[in-house]
């Protein structure tokens, strides 16, 4: 694991050397670094660094989220999601799927969990499941949540728009040619980026989903492989990693 910055720069600090492929990242000031391995062991990195394993999950653990009370859930290869505190205790864990729960994201006064078994689980905040949404073909791989509305994307290639109080979709979008990896709205919530198996990122109006650009390898000569990770910094600049071990940084005009 290495530390970059400034972004310009090219050159990077090792803060840590981890055994396996690391599926999921989240930080917390209080906390330190979590990443989510291929195996399910949570690896903890202290403010120094300092690493701590802790095995809970099996079968990879895919997605972090870090809350504002500093505790923290962890979605699993095992079907499984696991609350923990800020001392690393587990407070709750709850079996939503016999398959992977591949990403979360929190909506009002609960949760929303993508599985490979292609479905998308809303819960309330004790994880309980209250509705069931049901679209995709194949695995939900990224969810995103704005002004009531749920966006999720998976390896069905699809962008669903859905509307949670009355469990109904909108007309999918076909995103991309392949998987769509990650989902990410900027801090505006004005835009939708997303992260594709075919090496590309499109830029989408999240208000419609109407396309606002397609970021190439032919165009910009950066991700020649899979994309598979986005972050906004904020409303214009924005990250991405990809199987060809580049991290893009993008500066996004605005129109």
């Amino acid at each position: 694991m290495v530390q970059w910055w400034p972004l310009e720069s090219d050159q990077g600090k090792l803060i840590a050397n981890l055994d396996e492929p690391v599926y999921s990242m989240a930080f917390d000031t209080g906390i330190g670094v979590l990443c989510g391995t291929q195996s399910g062991i949570l690896v903890v990195l202290d403010p120094d660094f300092n690493a701590r394993k802790l095995e809970k999950h099996k079968g990879g653990i895919f997605h972090i989220s870090v809350l504002e009370n500093e505790n923290f859930i962890t979605c699993g290869g095992d079907g499984k999601v696991v609350l923990w505190n800020k001392q690393l205790e587990i407070l709750q864990e709850k079996q939503l799927s016999q398959k992977s729960i591949r990403c979360a994201v929190h909506i009002d006064n609960g949760w929303a969990f993508g599985s490979s078994d292609s479905d998308i689980y809303i819960t309330d905040s004790e994880f309980r499941v209250r509705q069931i949404l049901r679209g995709h073909k194949e695995s939900v791989f990224a969810l995103e949540y704005v002004n009531g509305k749920l966006i999720s994307g998976g390896r069905d290639a699809l962008i669903h728009i859905w509307d949670i109080p009355e469990g109904r979709q909108e007309l999918p979008v076909q995103a991309h040619w392949f998987h769509v990896n990650d989902l990410k709205l900027n801090a505006e919530n004005s835009i939708l980026a997303s992260a594709s198996m075919d090496k590309t990122i499109k830029l989408w109006y999240a208000g419609n989903l109407e396309l606002m650009k397609v970021l190439n390898s032919e165009k910009y000569g950066i991700h020649k492989s899979s994309v598979n990770r986005l972050l906004w910094l904020n409303e214009t600049v924005l990250i991405s990693a990809s199987d060809d071990r580049e991290i893009g940084v993008w500066e996004i005009k605005l129109e």
